[in-house]
């Protein structure tokens, strides 16, 4: 039964997708119908993407430390060039820079440079003294109960009987002075007019007799009150007149008070002391001050004073300082107030300590005694056992404080000389005084004319030091030794050289004594210079002709000597030793040469190509690479012959005796990946060159990426790629209809003839994209054995351009194939 359920709901589906399509429906149903499904399918394959300056980068990276360089051009070529030129002087090379550098190195060790503004450059450094602040204070205090007017409370005529001796009787207790107030001390005054009638009253449920105190005590306007008693006498009727009354009274709390008007004197404030160093100050400014009263309607007046121990510093409204009086700094200033409190309908509570705060709105306009303890020690200038002042001064000069006056000194270890002053600087005489010298400053006095004070220091213009002497120290350091040990190549090659050399010394030593050079040598002259204000001296060689054979050695050495002393040494000028050491003439010639096989190039690795990754295109390329070289020497009559090694491979060149060329070897170290080395000797006759004499040879060698390929230049094979995997392929083979290989990249803009090969189906890259059939086995074999390959083919001449790429991207297209065939026969 469900079978035939399905079988109708799949007609009414086909019918009605029949007649969508505009098809004709058959009258009856057949017997079976075949359906076909077609599903369009595209699958990438692989990638491959070459660009040529992946291979000039390559071999840049790898000659950019050698002297070979990459030129960008079409095509890209690889290029060495070098000039070696050897000259006997050259020899001794060596020997002149050793001479420079020791002379340099004398010349810096004996510079010294010194002046008075050098020497005391520490005093011109500013110094920023902090003033000290009046501190200000916020707090609590107690005020004292205010004094309030005399109650009375009751005044009546009551009855009296000898038959009742008891007496009571309520009164309701009405005012208009206040709603209510809490009585902190009073007296209770009850009256009679009849002695033998003793009273109490009773209020809030305590009884008070007459002149009994009163505390803590609330009294309410609209109160009752009892007045109660005892009668003694003995008529059988009679009255009295009876007054009650609360006199002295103190209220600290009160609502609907009618009318306050009450002084209280409150317990004096201290401040804390400025400091705990002893100086006195003087103030300009006011104190700002607040009382804060729970209170309603309340007027507050202040009366403020501040003391210093006995003495009145500020006073008035607002409270101000007087400029005129001075506070010592250890002393807490003192503040005492009186608050006048006044108001109506007033409500009051101090009963409660009130809060206050105290600022102090001011600032120090003089000072005295100030302590600021600097000290400061001039020390001995380097390389100096000794300085004394002559005249002058260093003054201190003071910003932010005038009218100056300072306490201090200024001692060395025999003298002490005072501090003076004037206006804003502080004189500090040092005639006579020797170095190191220290400065002290105990107090500063003066008027304050900035918030910060700060002091630096500056030379008199009559400063003057006597005399420097330049310690033995110094001059020992200065001494300087040159030993050149004559190298085994030169005592190889030469038998002996002439020489004229000479060194220039210009000196300027100002104001000094007693200063001498010593030269000591082998081969210069001994000399001593007496260095004194500015002048000129030469040093020259004494042995005239240097015998390698018997010479091993050139010593030379220089040292100052003396007891130099520096006089006269004022203020802004510089004072020293200064020297400019030249070597104006190194003239070598009529070198005897022996005999001899020289090096003058050391091997060098030009490039190793066996570690360069575009060295397998460059070796399958048949290269035409021409490098001639050329041996040639020139004003010399000996022989000489250039002996080039090459890799292991080695050239000999006559001097002048025509052009070498070794190309072909260089085409070969290419060809086999190798590294090539380069390194040069010399081999000459004996006798004599002069110092124009030179042996050189010149080498240029051009290496285009350009040739004809000796195999297949392979670019990409699938062999190597290990992401091509076609075999999720394999299990849709028996559904494919058609299949078909074309290529979303196909670009060739190298300039390179390259071949792309997919499964022996070769093509040429850069032309119009191909499109490959393949049949059923031909999928088949590229899904089971993929075989890829991207080539530059032999025998197709080739070059490598800077720019340019090779970029294909096949990929397969699969035209899938469902059939099947539906019966409508059957049974229920």
């Amino acid at each position: 039964m469900k079978r035939i359920i399905y079988l109708f709901i799949f007609f009414i589906v086909l019918t009605f997708l029949l007649w969508s399509c505009g098809l004709k429906i058959p009258n009856e149903l057949p017997k079976n119908i075949e359906v076909k499904y077609t599903k369009h399918v595209e699958l990438p394959i692989t990638t491959f993407k070459f660009e040529t300056k992946d291979i000039t980068n390559d071999l840049f990276n790898s000659m950019q430390e050698q002297a070979i360089n990459v030129i960008d051009g079409n095509p890209v070529t690889l290029q060495y060039a070098t000039n070696i030129e050897f000259s006997p002087k050259d020899l001794l090379n060596d020997f002149e820079q050793q001479i420079n550098d020791f002379l340099e190195n004398f010349k810096n060790s004996i510079s010294l440079s010194f002046s008075a503004d050098q020497a005391f450059d520490i005093v011109t450094q500013s110094t920023t003294l902090a003033l000290p602040n009046v501190p200000s204070i916020t707090g609590e205090i107690n005020l004292d109960p205010i004094s309030f007017d005399d109650l009375s409370l009751l005044s009546i005529t009551i009855p009296l009987s000898s038959s009742q001796s008891s007496v009571s009787t309520d009164v309701t207790f009405e005012t208009d002075k206040f709603s209510s107030i809490h009585l902190n001390a009073g007296n209770v005054i009850l009256t009679s007019t009849n002695p033998d009638l003793e009273l109490g009253i009773i209020i809030s449920g305590k009884e008070f007799k007459n002149n009994d105190s009163v505390a803590d005590l609330t009294l309410e306007n609209g109160q009752t009150i009892t007045l109660v008693g005892t009668y003694t006498g003995s008529e059988a009727y009679t009255t009295a007149n009876v007054e009650v009354k609360l006199v002295n009274l103190k209220v600290d709390k009160g609502t609907g008070i009618n009318s306050v008007n009450s002084k209280i004197a409150i317990t004096p404030i201290s401040l804390n002391a400025l400091d705990t160093k002893e100086y006195q100050i003087k103030l300009s400014g006011n104190i700002l001050s607040d009382f804060f009263i729970d209170a309603t309607n309340l007027n507050l007046e202040k009366e403020i004073i501040i003391k210093s121990e006995s003495q009145i510093v500020a006073s008035g409204s607002p409270v101000t300082f007087d400029e005129n009086k001075s506070i010592n700094s250890t002393v807490p200033l003192t503040i005492e107030a009186t608050l006048t409190l006044s108001g109506s309908s007033v409500d009051l509570d101090i009963s409660k300590p009130i809060t206050y705060s105290i600022v102090p709105n001011a600032s120090i306009i003089e000072i005295q005694n100030y302590p600021i303890n600097f000290t400061q020690t001039i020390e001995l200038p380097e390389n100096l056992i000794e300085t004394k002042i002559g005249t002058g001064t260093v003054n201190l000069e003071f910003s932010g404080l005038s009218d100056l006056q300072v306490t201090g000194s200024v001692f060395d270890s025999t003298i002490t000389n005072a501090i003076t002053s004037s206006g804003t600087i502080a004189y500090i005489d040092f005639s006579g005084i020797s170095l190191p010298a220290t400065i002290t400053l105990q107090t500063i006095s003066g008027k304050i004319t900035d918030n910060q004070i700060s002091f630096a220091g500056f030379l008199s213009d009559d400063f003057e030091i006597e005399q420097a002497k330049i310690s033995n120290e110094f001059l020992n350091s200065s001494k300087q030794n040159l030993s050149f040990e004559i190298p085994a190549k030169v005592k190889d090659f030469l038998n002996s050289v002439d020489a004229t050399i000479v060194i220039n010394m210009d000196y300027a030593a100002t104001n000094i004594s007693d200063l001498k050079l010593n030269i000591q040598s082998n081969f210069f002259e001994n000399k001593e210079i007496l260095l004194s204000d500015s002048g000129n001296a030469t040093i020259s060689n004494n042995v005239k002709t240097l015998d390698f054979n018997s010479l091993s050695q050139i010593n030379i050495s220089v040292e100052a000597t003396g007891t130099p002393i520096i006089r006269n040494i004022k203020k802004g000028k510089t004072y020293g030793i200064d020297l400019i050491i030249s070597v104006p003439k190194f003239d070598l010639d009529n070198f005897n040469v022996k005999s001899q096989k020289l090096e003058i190039l050391p091997q060098t690795t030009l490039v190793d190509f066996s570690t360069i990754d575009a060295s397998d295109i460059l070796s399958s390329l048949e290269l035409d690479i021409d490098m001639p070289l050329k041996f040639l020497a020139t004003n010399t009559s000996i022989d000489a012959t250039l002996i080039l090694s090459l890799s292991n491979n080695t050239f000999e060149i006559a001097s002048n005796g025509g052009t070498v060329n070794i190309g072909d070897y260089i085409e070969q170290l290419i060809r086999n990946a190798s590294s090539i080395t380069i390194s040069a000797s010399l081999v000459t006759s004996d006798g004599i060159l002069t110092k124009d004499s030179i042996f050189g040879f010149d080498a240029l060698v051009s290496i285009p990426l350009s040739g004809t390929p000796t195999k297949n230049i392979e670019l990409y094979t699938s062999a190597n790629d290990d992401s091509l995997d076609l075999s999720d392929i394999s299990p849709l083979v028996n559904i494919i209809d058609s299949a078909t290989i074309t290529f979303a990249k196909w670009e060739n803009s190298t300039g390179l003839e390259a071949k792309a090969s997919i499964n022996g189906k070769e093509f040429l890259i850069g032309k119009s994209t191909p499109t490959i059939s393949l049949t059923n086995a031909e999928l088949k074999e590229l899904i089971n054995s993929p075989n890829i390959s991207v080539y530059l083919p032999t025998e197709k001449f080739i070059q490598f351009n800077s720019e340019g790429l090779i970029d294909i991207a096949p990929y397969l297209i699969l035209d899938l194939k469902v059939a099947t065939n539906v019966t409508f026969e059957g049974g229920m």
